[in-house]
């Protein structure tokens, strides 16, 4: 007996019973409300009569109605139990650990076959933290039902919602008939994602924020806590068909969990219409941020080629998967499995994919093997690469790593990398045969050796760095295996000779400077206070003007100061822009107590007569002057004008404002970060948090600027900066 369906048809019967009774007693009232005292009949027997004798008995029948909708619920109420009692003992479930990795594993069950695999990210690896994805499989005869849930880091521990979440979404999906309507099991599921939130707030009130977090970090958890811990989903179930009956798939998501789908005629993913937004989730506190979630449901037809076959899931940490259009090996997922681990923004890594019918025979395919007769060869900010090419290769490979490594693609056997800073690099290659990806080659080492005005240890070079493709053009091509031109050793120490010289020079400059400041600035400074401009009323007591401190980081090539003395004449006409520069050891310490180790130059225009002599924050300009430009003094800059080893002093009206302290480094006043050449998010995240595992926070605050490659950061973008990190990953 197929109880799922006699419960259906219980509660079909009681929805009828109940339009009935209530279509009886909508005429009792109207008869009620004809036939009112007022009404007079001159008949020997009235209406009013008559409708009296026959009130009685159309309420006994509401009442045989009532009982029997009663009685139709509470049946299909049992029945209900009775089937997910003997479903929850009858399943076989399978949820992988998010306290380690879980490698490619397949399993077979009656007509489907599914394989699996769960990486956490290097962060929570290195950190041994749970993994916030979640998956889950739930199989009995011929049934497959699964959840792959991502838990969101901003939140209060998102693997607490994701675990939960995943749990309650198979149970549900073993208990439903797939045969009801697409909309009527959209409802039940937004009904049952609303009335999980008391369960899942419990647990997330019950859980204890480890001791070993202390300070404002375990302040800032216990006020998430309050907004709960969140998660996106994708979820669904199988049901294979079989000869003579059909079989049915049904899929529910929201979020950025991505699915896609296959028949025998090709990919189908367009028919799930493409909505996968991270800004769609379920909380812990208020549910879904939807009305409903997304659901698609077809038949499975026995032998019909545009029937549904294949289904394949991933989190956001798997994102390769979906440029693939075949089946892979598993060889080739435990590579990407590596290139997630290795990936500056790695993320924890969760598929699952699965087949109706016979499974693929690529599954066992081994992998490319690795190019050889390697050659890498360095020059002046450039390296080349070649090999020898690999049968039915389509695609290589070629990763070229510092500290952030540079994965690129080419269809040719060489590549040329460019503008490069100096220093020592690895050079690895695969091979690609369409989607399935080979054996890395041994790492090589190649030396890219500094210009002849240039030192080596440059900024470590960034994922922007440009790769040539010696198959985009011939000239480039050609450019590119040339040899590299060997200079003349004497040119050479005429360019460093040209070099001293011009250095000198500056540092002659420099002292000039110096030397005035430190005579002229205090007696401008003195005259100014002891003589106020009209207007102004003069201290009660000599008292050092609050300074402004302008400091931001600049190029490791000598720091520089801004500073603008004060001046005891008013007049109309415009004033000159000062620009000086100190020795790094006179920079004024930071916001944060710490010296700041180097300062650039930053024109400061003075105030005239008709201006308001107010504080004013300076902002450094980009990009930095070069060192013989920051020494060489400006052409208008007067004696009385002359800068001191001091902080830019900008005088108020009144009483001088309290000093405003610009960091030198990360994170800047108005929460924000300029990317500068070299940056990754590792080194901001180390910068601004002192941490930089926790480079995930800006990546989450800043995806709108930097897209979805987290390694290529834009050089002069500004990101925001989080007010404080979260717990989770």
């Amino acid at each position: 007996m197929d109880r799922s369906r006699t419960g259906q048809e219980l509660r079909a019967l009681a929805d009828q019973l109940r339009r009935d009774s209530a279509a009886l007693e909508g005429v009792v009232r109207q008869l009620d409300a004809t036939l009112s005292p007022g009404f007079s009949d001159p008949g020997p027997t009235s209406m009013r009569a008559q409708w009296q004798s026959h009130r009685a008995h159309i309420l006994a029948v509401i009442d045989l109605l009532t009982s029997a909708e009663r009685d139709a619920l509470q049946r299909a109420a049992s029945l209900s139990a009775l089937t997910r009692s003997q479903t929850t003992t009858s399943l076989r479930m399978r949820a992988l650990p998010q306290t380690g990795e879980t490698p490619v594993t397949a399993e077979r069950g009656d007509g489907l076959t599914w394989r699996f695999a769960y990486s956490r990210s290097a962060e929570s690896v290195t950190g041994n933290r749970l993994g916030e994805d979640f998956l889950i499989t739930a199989q009995r005869d011929g049934t497959l039902c699964f959840a792959l849930c991502d838990g969101v880091s901003g939140s209060f521990y998102g693997d607490i919602a994701a675990r939960f979440l995943g749990r309650a979404l198979v149970e549900w999906l073993a208990e439903i008939e797939l045969d009801a309507d697409l909309g009527h099991l959209q409802v039940a599921l937004a009904e049952k994602l609303a009335s999980w939130t008391g369960a899942a707030s419990q647990q997330v009130n019950d859980h204890a924020i480890p001791t070993h977090v202390t300070g404002m970090l375990r302040s800032v958890l216990e006020s998430v806590r309050i907004e709960g811990s969140q998660t996106v989903f994708a979820a669904g179930r199988i049901d294979a068909p079989h000869p003579g009956a059909n079989g049915k798939v049904l899929l529910a998501w929201m979020g950025n969990v991505r699915i896609r789908i296959w028949s025998s005629h090709g990919e189908r993913s367009a028919d799930l219409g493409g909505v996968f937004h991270d800004s769609q989730r379920w909380s812990s506190r208020s549910g879904a941020s939807i009305p409903t979630a997304h659901m698609f449901q077809e038949a499975l037809k026995p032998g019909d080629p545009a029937s549904i076959n294949r289904i394949l899931l991933f989190s956001d940490g798997l994102s390769s998967l979906g440029e693939t259009s075949t089946t892979i090996s598993d060889a080739a997922v435990r590579a990407l499995l590596a290139d997630a681990l290795e990936s500056p923004s790695s993320d924890d890594a969760t598929f699952l994919e699965a087949w109706v019918g016979p499974t693929p025979a690529t599954l066992d395919a081994k992998s490319p093997p690795p190019p050889t007769q390697l050659s890498v060869k360095g020059d002046v900010r450039r390296a080349f690469v070649s090999w020898a090419s690999i049968d039915s290769a389509t695609a290589y490979d070629v990763e070229l790593c510092k500290e952030v490594p540079i994965l690129q693609r080419t269809d040719a056997t060489s590549k040329v990398f460019e503008q490069l800073a100096p220093g020592r690099y690895t050079v690895r290659i695969r091979s690609r045969i369409a989607d399935e990806v080979g054996i890395w080659s041994t790492a090589t080492v190649v030396e890219v050796v500094p210009g002849a005005t240039e030192e080596a240890g440059g900024p470590c070079p960034t994922p922007g760095a440009r790769g040539s493709d010696p198959s985009e053009e011939p000239e480039e091509r050609a450019a590119a295996q040339e040899e590299p031109a060997v200079q003349d050793p004497d040119e050479v120490g005429a360019k460093r000779r040209l070099t001293i010289r011009d250095r000198l020079a500056a540092s002659r400059r420099l002292v000039a400077v110096l030397l005035a400041a430190c005579v002229v600035a205090p007696i401008a400074g003195l005259i100014y206070w002891l003589v106020p401009p009209e207007g102004l009323t003069a201290p009660s007591a000599v008292q050092p003007p609050t300074a402004q401190i302008v400091a931001q980081a600049a190029k490791p090539s000598g720091p520089t100061l801004a500073s603008a003395p004060p001046t005891s004449t008013l007049r109309p006409t415009p004033r000159p822009t000062v620009e000086t520069s100190v020795p790094g050891a006179l920079a004024q310490p930071t916001a944060t107590g710490t010296p700041s180790p180097t300062a650039r130059s930053v024109p400061i225009p003075l105030p005239t007569q008709s201006q308001e002599l107010t504080p004013t924050v300076v902002t450094p300009p980009s990009p930095a002057p070069s060192p013989t430009e920051a020494a060489q003094p400006s052409p208008n800059l007067a004696p009385t004008q002359a800068a001191r080893p001091s902080p830019t002093l900008i005088p108020g009206q009144g009483t001088p404002p309290s000093a405003v302290a610009t960091p030198t480094g990360p994170p800047a006043l108005d929460g924000t970060y300029r990317v500068l050449p070299g940056d990754t998010l590792t080194s901001i995240a180390q910068s601004v948090f002192g941490d930089a595992t926790r480079w995930r926070l800006l990546y989450d605050a800043n995806r709108d600027v930097i897209g979805p490659d987290s390694s290529h950061l834009l050089v002069g973008a500004h990101l925001r900066i989080p007010t404080a990190a979260t717990g989770g990953r």
